[in-house]
């Protein structure tokens, strides 16, 4: 009867361990869950902050992020800057209207990812001014890319009434050598640009 009531209590024990560690196994996996959906609602309300609600393109917060990124990588992973502002925007949302403007920027946009997205990534950090970082292993081409978008922005045609819209750009890029921050690099750019725009507008300048 003995060995019997021992065997009884003994597995109830054995049952009852099962159960506790069942219940902490469960209760571990609930809060690695809570823990992993929290990590991913956190890295996409980041990711929504990084970007810029209009042209879908990274925002300031995002170029300073990849700069950072680029600096922590020994200064390696940026090889070129470029940057572009578009000529005379005032102009085109005084005479058509700010949702005009907005379509505008939009197309710009939609246009600088499918041209520089392959080789970068590109940001809009103003207005009507937009920063491509060029990845170092296209950096030699920055020039050739450049030329590509004052083009494809020149080329662009609108509907309705912005039909009569003409719409160029003004780019300015710089190719880093070394000791050249990105920072100062894009600075240069921008110098560049300020040249193109003294230049008569819908001109590419290189920064040297």
């Amino acid at each position: 009867g003995q060995s019997t009531e021992a065997l009884t209590e003994f597995y109830a024990g054995i049952a009852l361990m099962f159960h506790v560690t069942s219940a902490v196994t469960g209760m571990l996996v609930g809060i690695v869950l809570m823990m992993s959906i929290g990590y991913d609602m956190l890295r996409s309300r980041i990711a929504e902050t990084e970007v810029d609600p209009l042209t879908k393109l990274g925002n300031r917060r995002r170029l300073d992020r990849l700069i950072a990124d680029d600096e922590e990588a020994g200064g390696t992973r940026i090889g070129a800057v470029m940057v572009i502002d578009l000529d005379h925007f005032k102009k085109i949302n005084d005479l058509f209207g700010h949702d005009a403007g907005d379509v505008v920027l939009q197309r710009v946009g939609a246009r600088l990812t499918s041209l520089l997205g392959p080789f970068g990534e590109v940001c809009r950090t103003g207005g009507e001014e937009f920063v491509a970082l060029i990845d170092q292993d296209f950096a030699a081409g920055t020039s050739a890319l450049a030329l590509a978008v004052r083009e494809a922005i020149a080329e662009l045609t609108f509907e309705a009434r912005l039909a009569r819209a003409t719409v160029t750009a003004s780019v300015g890029f710089h190719r880093r050598t070394e000791g050249i921050e990105v920072k100062e690099a894009i600075r240069r750019a921008d110098q560049a640009v300020y040249c193109a725009k003294a230049d008569g507008r819908n001109r590419v300048v290189a920064a040297t």
